[in-house]
């Protein structure tokens, strides 16, 4: 997937999130952790304590707009470049088993569940770009 990104003001906010099947749990999300670095999260199933994240070591600033391209080859290989920089690393919590599945929607700018995390600037050219994202259902 890939999309554009330009942050107003620095906060620890959740962009881009999908719902798991109970609706409680994530299946996975994309955020700006601590208002400067962009880190992308897939839950396992059912189990969010469970999970990988890749946070990439590009700091964010308020104002400037940011290419931002996440890179899933299906089997735990999770890769987030800004601007064409990948560097960063993959952190592994718990026991990642697989991606959750669930049909449900993705929501941009905040969780559905509450307002703490809301982005606070613009997302723009959202788009899914091959059979390599995350699963058939991204």
């Amino acid at each position: 997937m890939s999309f554009r990104i330009k942050q107003d003001a620095a906060i620890n906010s959740l962009f881009l999130n999908k719902n798991g099947a109970l609706g409680t749990n994530r299946t996975w999300d994309c955020r700006v952790n601590t208002g400067t670095n962009i880190r992308f999260f897939l839950f396992s199933e059912l189990n969010n304590s469970n999970h990988i994240y890749f946070e990439n070591s590009t700091t964010i600033s308020n104002g400037i707009e940011y290419k931002v391209d996440v890179v899933y080859d299906g089997s735990g290989g999770l890769q987030v470049f800004v601007d064409e920089n990948g560097a960063g690393s993959l952190v592994e919590v718990g026991t990642y088993v697989k991606l959750g599945q669930s049909s449900n929607v993705v929501t941009v700018g905040r969780l559905l569940t509450t307002s703490t995390f809301n982005f606070d600037g613009t997302i723009r050219d959202f788009k899914k770009e091959n059979s390599h994202d995350i699963e058939s259902n991204w």
